[in-house]
């Protein structure tokens, strides 16, 4: 799935409330949250010796990538202008910069890394630091590139990652979001449903 197909299918779930910064403070929240568990899930391998849980790193990275799509559509922002081989490539480009030792010996700190680099860019356009709207997409560009490259860290594949979002997220939503459905997760269907893809 790719990342246009994935923002028409992702953003029939989003609930508005009613005002852009309620919106805008939603996505950065849930993004900051989801960028939290991928993270829990790396703490429990490195830190407890867990075994690595695959499922749950691209069931994160998918929800991470809902909250940014979600966020582009609150913006106005069409992700359509993103060019996703020119991010991939420009995440590559930007990995050769650190060395073998580093990208193989210390992948959670570079995975932190490029989660701050995310939340800079993200919290540039929430505050409109300095940043006016044609930057957008350029700073759009650049958390995507960073989301790729975590997936690149850990073999992942964000086009699974993408598909696997949206087969949860019609579990949870059959038809589009509703509020009794956001409150009432069936979690081990979700996770059977991740499991099975």
């Amino acid at each position: 799935m790719t990342l246009d197909e994935y923002h028409q299918l992702a953003t029939r779930t989003v609930n508005d409330l009613g005002s852009s910064h309620k919106n805008e403070t939603h996505m950065y929240l849930g993004l900051l949250s989801e960028m939290g568990e991928f993270l829990d899930t790396l703490k429990k391998h490195f830190a407890y010796g867990d075994s690595l849980d695959r499922v749950n790193l691209l069931e994160e990275l998918g929800d991470t990538a809902w909250f940014l799509v979600c966020f582009a559509k609150f913006l106005h922002v069409n992700l359509e202008e993103l060019d996703e081989s020119t991010i991939r490539q420009d995440m590559i480009a930007h990995s050769e910069m650190y060395d073998d030792n580093r990208m193989e010996g210390d992948k959670e700190s570079l995975t932190i890394d490029y989660f701050l680099s995310i939340t800079e860019a993200f919290e540039r356009i929430y505050k409109r630091d300095g940043t006016h709207k044609r930057d957008f997409i350029l700073l759009f560009h650049l958390m995507f590139q960073y989301l790729y490259g975590i997936a690149m860290i850990w073999e992942v594949d964000m086009h699974v990652a993408y598909q696997r979002n949206i087969q949860k997220l019609s579990v949870r939503y059959p038809n589009k979001f509703k509020k009794k459905d956001a409150l009432n997760r069936n979690l081990k269907k979700e996770r059977q449903t991740l499991e099975k893809s």
